[in-house]
This record gives structure tokens, C-alpha cells and sequence, in this order.
């Protein structure tokens, strides 16, 4: 089972050396400064400042190339082996007759007057 590596490289060492000092500098190198994280980080930069430095610390872990590097995403397991749409499917016809129709319902679950109409115990 491949996972993402969690390490960093010398670059990516001074980079977060120096978002300590100035967060938006290291996302401006990473993401460049028209992209929304520069912006935020800058906003954050301006507003709180711890906040800024852990916004940075992730952008330059999230863009490690050492992160991206030798990544193969595990595969997911298909469900065409079993019959009919599993569970978590998206591709379910709800159109078909497989549901009951409101009126069904409603009628399956009427009693007659004299019965209680809750659950709770009654003395």
C-alpha cells in the first residue's frame, strides 16, 4: 500500500525557515502572487500572524516534491463484481419502480382508529 511521504527537502527546509520571519514570501514562490493562497496568506499575514505562518508551512509541505514525488494513488475497489448498485453508488435509477410510491406508504402504514398511533406505553 503506497502512501504519501510525509518528508521535506533542503528547499523546502528554508522555506520554512523563512515563513517563521515573512509567511507570504514562501507562497509567493510556491503558488505565485495571483493565486487565492498568496491572497490569503497575506490577508492572514496582515490580520493574525501565527495563523499565516501555519497556512504557510502547509502550502510548502502540500507543494514538497518530495511529497508529489513517486505518488501513486491507491486503487479503489470496483464494484462490478456484484449485482445491482453497491453501497456508496451514485448510479442508481430513482426513476425506476424500485421505490414505492408515496400513496404505498402512506396506505401500508394506516391503523385502524381504535389502536394507539405512537409508540410510547400507555397505562
Amino acid at each position: 500500500m503506497n502512501s504519501r511521504k510525509l518528508s521535506i527537502n533542503r528547499s523546502d527546509g528554508w522555506l520554512l525557515l523563512l515563513s517563521v520571519f515573512v509567511p507570504p514570501v514562501p507562497v509567493l514562490i510556491r503558488k505565485g502572487f495571483f493565486s487565492r493562497d498568496f491572497l490569503l496568506n497575506v490577508l492572514l499575514f496582515v490580520i493574525l500572524f501565527i495563523p499565516a505562518i501555519a497556512h504557510a508551512a502547509y502550502v510548502i509541505i502540500e507543494t514538497s516534491d518530495e511529497r508529489n514525488k513517486d505518488y501513486e494513488p491507491v486503487p479503489v475497489p470496483s464494484q462490478d463484481d456484484e449485482e445491482g448498485p453497491g453501497n456508496g453508488d451514485f448510479d442508481v435509477d430513482l426513476e425506476s419502480n424500485a421505490l414505492p410510491l408515496y400513496d404505498d406508504v402512506v396506505a401500508s402504514s394506516e391503523q385502524p382508529t381504535d389502536a394507539p398511533t405512537d409508540n410510547k406505553i400507555q397505562k
